[in-house]
């Protein structure tokens, strides 16, 4: 009897060994996976071309590729010259004329005062008024030429006169701060000028950490876009603002998407200036000793159709309004690839992906299919026993 039932769960075990083959001969495809395989082939689309550029990444990509590109700024931002607004006088500008005399009895001067403070504002028709030397010419004068004026006129009447012209407020040409500051508001300029940082600072500063702060500059029709690290990291960036700009700094933390075979699939923020691949997947967990494929490692973004150019052999890929999308291949399993992963910046909204290896999947086949189906035959077993 024994014998008997040894065979017949050998001839049902055998039925569905069988079975199980011909489903994943023919249907493994439906099992269940967090994303594609290490080894599946580029899609291509309707029209042949391919739909995305796979790129492996090695010391060749690393070394065209693995930094960020800085956006540009457009050469409006860099006038070498002040404007003519910062260099003159207008109607409705306040100043402050300060006068020292060499003595306590001179024109304005006292026994216990020998420096006389004036605050002026220029009229609509272009003059300033100061006692004993009336009406003076100032619109369309730079402080420093109204300065001279006003010492030339004093010469006979103040004891050696020396003379400063500062501008006191009011109708001044002014730059705004908004957004994501301490104290968004209006800044005025002074003829000496004003660079960008100076006016963050004279606004309190970011609200946010600089790596997660955006600063937009808007000139006239013109804009620039960069991170208040980048700022900070490149004195070329610190540029003189013109009367009129805007800075609108805006609190945007960047982040990118951890899937697939990693330890922890999350949504991942960064939090220093620069964010490595190799940092990218200590961030998220690293990868999962029992289901990861080190070969198959995965970043995927858009690139501009100018970085891929500096690659050979990348087929033409059709680009989007956000640009190519391109997908990064990186083995692993070899012992450079923890160079090459630590020399690749990672950008804000990548998406790194870790395939899971044949073996997890071979155990998947086992749970969904061959689970099931070694049940039924060891039920049909013992009801033929």
């Amino acid at each position: 009897m024994g014998g008997r039932r040894e065979r017949g769960r050998a001839v049902i075990f055998c039925r569905v060994a069988a079975l199980a083959v011909a489903a994943l001969m023919a249907g493994c495809s439906s099992l269940p996976a967090g994303g594609p395989g290490a080894v599946e082939q580029v899609v291509t689309r309707a029209d042949g071309r391919p739909a995305f550029a796979l790129v492996d990444l090695d010391a060749g990509v690393v070394a065209a590729l693995g930094q960020a590109d800085p956006a540009p700024l457009p050469p409006v931002f860099f006038t070498s010259t002040p404007p003519v607004a910062l260099q003159t006088l207008h109607p409705g500008a306040r100043l402050k004329i300060t006068v020292w005399e060499s003595a306590g009895e001179g024109l304005y001067s006292a026994p216990d005062r020998r420096v006389t403070e004036f605050t002026v504002t220029v009229s609509e028709a272009g003059d300033v008024i100061m006692p004993y030397l009336g009406a003076i010419p100032a619109s369309g004068r730079s402080p420093d030429t109204l300065r001279q004026e006003i010492e030339a006129r004093l010469h006979g009447l103040a004891l050696e006169p020396q003379v400063t012209v500062e501008p006191a407020g009011g109708l001044q040409p002014r730059v705004t701060l908004a957004g994501d500051v301490a104290r968004p508001g209006r800044i005025d300029l002074s003829p000496g000028g004003l660079r960008l940082l100076d006016a963050i600072s004279q606004a309190g500063g970011p609200r946010g950490s600089p790596p997660e702060t955006e600063l937009t500059l808007l000139r006239g029709e013109a804009r620039a876009e960069m991170r208040l690290d980048q700022l900070l990291q490149d004195p070329r960036r610190n540029i003189p603002l013109h009367p009129g700009d805007t800075v609108l700094l805006r609190h945007t933390p960047r982040t990118f998407a951890a899937l697939g075979a990693v330890t922890a699939q999350t949504l991942v923020g960064f939090d220093t200036d620069t964010l490595t691949l190799a940092a990218a997947l200590a961030k998220s967990g690293g990868l999962r000793d029992s289901l990861a494929d080190a070969g198959g490692v995965f970043l995927f973004r858009h690139e501009t159709a100018s970085r891929l150019s500096r690659l050979d052999g990348i087929p033409p890929v059709p680009s989007s309004r956000d640009g190519v999308p391109t997908v990064y291949r990186l083995d692993f399993s070899t012992p450079e690839a923890l160079f090459l992963a630590s020399a690749f910046e990672m950008r804000d909204g990548d998406i790194l992906y870790v395939a899971n290896a044949p073996a997890a999947e071979f155990r998947k086949f086992i749970d969904v299919i061959l689970g099931p189906l070694l049940g039924s035959a060891e039920s049909a077993s013992t009801v033929g026993g």
